[in-house]
């Protein structure tokens, strides 16, 4: 992940230093000397990166103001006073991943720095310890249909009241796991008040529709390849990234600038395997000797995404090559993986 962070007294830099330190696996974009924080903060907006500021809240507040702009698309903004007691997210809890976000710093700053790192959470349903509807959709790769619906669904939450539940047959799942708060009715029953369907599944009337995602792009590239070349094979092919589930390559890709950028501007995670977890799938496909030289399998794209696809895939696009740039892309097979938020 490429994430922003910016300091402003010694102190701050102190704690940002710290910071990079406990995050060797990620790519930090860290504020120039030189660089307006107004620059910085929409840069890192347009990459989606989350921006860390360490420093006080209205410093934050305003140097984001102009560019907030929906919350289901909107990166995660977290504020750490440099004394590292707080961390703070103001922004994009949820859909961002800002809350979740939080928690992790503050348990590297307070586990292995000595920091007390109290992570400051004020969305309801986390307060509340129960389910969110918003988390639930992002850790399964759901598609948020009718946005309006994530407050009646968390209000009858709240409320403890129940909700009545749908699922397309289209989509796996353990009945067994479906928590208490919720009632499963009979597809074709209306109305309904959560319907998750997979794409081409009729509508049915419901307070929030989930649709899932069933495409993964496998992605193989050269080193400091731009995300434009990548941008450009996939443009080529005509994919729809509102369906795309995930991209997934090998680990010695999991800091490839380029990449991460092309994920995190399309809103894709980037899932990462190494060579011995591609291994079992990289024997179903043509081989290149330089590639099994270099990575240890001999077909990244094609390995990757049958990986992350998993059992009863389907590959739609097998190998194809651009500029530095290879792809491939696999249909999964959609299956609710979690229920907890």
């Amino acid at each position: 992940m490429i994430l922003g962070i910016c300091a402003f007294t010694p102190g701050g830099r102190v704690l940002q230093q710290t910071i990079l330190d406990l995050f060797p696996e990620e790519v930090f974009d860290i504020r120039k000397k030189e660089e307006t924080l107004s620059d910085w903060a929409h840069r890192c907006f347009t990459l989606h990166a989350p921006l860390l500021f360490i420093g006080a809240c209205g410093i934050a507040v305003r140097a984001i103001a102009p560019y907030v702009s929906d919350k289901l698309s909107d990166p995660p903004v977290i504020v750490l006073d440099e004394a590292g007691e707080h961390v703070i997210p103001i922004l994009s809890g949820h859909m961002g991943g800002g809350n979740e976000l939080a928690k992790v710093l503050s348990c590297r700053l307070k586990q292995r720095a000595g920091y007390p790192a109290e992570a400051v959470i004020t969305t309801a349903t986390d307060v509340a310890h129960t389910f969110s509807v918003d988390v639930f959709a992002k850790k399964n790769g759901f598609t948020i249909v009718n946005r309006q619906g994530i407050q009646k669904i968390s209000q009858k939450v709240l409320m403890n009241r129940p909700v009545t539940l749908g699922i397309a047959n289209s989509i796996s799942y353990e009945r067994e796991q479906i928590p208490p708060l919720f009632t499963l009715v009979q597809n074709g029953i209306d109305p309904v008040d959560l319907w998750i369907k997979g794409y081409g599944d009729a509508s049915r009337n419901a307070l929030l529709t989930l649709e899932a995602k069933e495409y993964v792009l496998g992605i193989g590239c050269k080193k400091n390849t731009p995300q434009e070349k990548i941008n450009e094979l996939v443009t080529a092919h005509h994919v729809d990234l509102s369906r795309v589930f995930s991209v997934a390559s090998i680990d010695l890709k999991a800091k490839e600038y380029g990449l991460l950028a092309f994920c995190q501007r399309n809103h894709l995670p980037l899932r990462t395997y190494s060579s011995a977890e591609l291994k079992p799938a990289d024997a179903d496909f043509a081989q290149s000797e330089f590639v099994a030289h270099i990575t240890g399998v001999g077909n990244v794209c094609e390995s990757a995404a049958a990986t992350e696809a998993k059992e009863g895939y389907q590959m739609l696009l097998p190998k194809t090559v651009g500029d530095g740039v290879t792809l491939a892309i696999a249909k999964r097979k959609v299956t609710i993986t979690t229920w907890e938020t």
